[in-house]
C-alpha cells in the first residue's frame, strides 16, 4: 500500500529529517538503535476497501532502550 502525499509530508517533518536525495533511516536519539517503531492512525475507506494513513506521530518507540524519543535521521 502506498502512502498518501500527506503522510509522506508528515514523515519528512519527523525529528530533524532534512530533504535529501540520499536514503535515510530513523534511529533512536538516545541509544542510536535503528530498531524503532512509529505510531500512526488510519481510517477505513469503504470505497477503496483499504486503510488510509491519516497521521504519523512524531515520537518513536525504541525497542532496544524501551523509551519514546524523537528520531534522529542518518544516512541509510
Amino acid at each position: 500500500m502506498s502512502l498518501s502525499p500527506s503522510v509522506e509530508l508528515n514523515l519528512a517533518l519527523l525529528g530533524q529529517r532534512e530533504e535529501s536525495d540520499q536514503p535515510q533511516k530513523p534511529v533512536c536519539s538516545h541509544c542510536r538503535s535503528s530498531e524503532v517503531m512509529f505510531s500512526a492512525t488510519a481510517y477505513w475507506d469503504a470505497e477503496k476497501q483499504q486503510f488510509v494513513h491519516h497521521v504519523v506521530r512524531d515520537l518513536i518507540y525504541c525497542i532496544e532502550c524501551e523509551e519514546k524519543h524523537r528520531p534522529d535521521w542518518i544516512p541509510a
